[in-house]
């Protein structure tokens, strides 16, 4: 019998990301865990996020969270690497959010999951595209899962049809349909 941790497994925290069994699709993650398992050093049961090497390394990363049978979002990385039982980071990526009518498609330079609190943060040349056209420029960005929206501290451009508003701090939407920017807002003819 093993012996209890206060800790859940890698799989058992992503598929409590999903209400459905069999609905986060982490093939490339499992599969690179168990190929990486064998060609490593004796296992280091040490899971702190601030380590500096990862457990493992994944090329072609793709992660989805499902809402009953819909998309909520996916995920796809050039890169990923895991950290312990709680924290994927990942690189090049592309964040496509879903809604019933819609999809908002992200990119970055680099980001990261907290699988335990399901909070995905993304830096570096940040472009929200909307379906309807409007587009969202920003340094960082965070999706806050408990209140389905989009969080920023960092300085945002919004280029709308027919005007460009700027600002620092941001709560909204993926959509942009409603934004709250916090301080410091312009807003100019396109």
């Amino acid at each position: 019998m093993e012996p209890h941790s206060s800790k859940p497994h890698l799989g058992n925290h992503l598929k409590k990301i999903l209400p459905a069994t069999g609905t986060l699709i982490l093939f490339s993650l499992f599969f690179s865990s168990l190929m990486f398992q064998g060609c490593s050093s004796p296992p280091h049961h040490s899971y702190q996020s601030s380590k500096s090497t990862p457990d493992s390394i994944i090329r072609r990363f793709y992660m989805k969270e499902l809402y009953g049978k819909n998309k909520r979002w996916e995920l796809n990385a050039e890169k990923a690497e895991i950290y312990g039982e709680n924290l994927i980071k990942f690189y090049n990526t592309t964040l496509t959010f879903y809604t019933r009518n819609s999809r908002v498609v992200v990119k970055s330079d680099r980001g990261e999951i907290d699988l335990e609190t399901k909070r995905i943060t993304i830096t570096g040349n940040v472009t929200l595209i909307t379906q309807n056209g409007d587009r969202l420029e920003t340094e960082s960005l965070t999706w806050n899962p408990e209140t389905k929206l989009i969080e920023t501290n960092s300085f945002v451009k919004i280029i709308q049809r027919k005007r460009i508003i700027t600002g620092y701090g941001l709560e909204a939407d993926p959509q942009l349909g409603e934004f709250k920017i916090k301080r410091k807002v312009k807003i100019r003819s396109a």
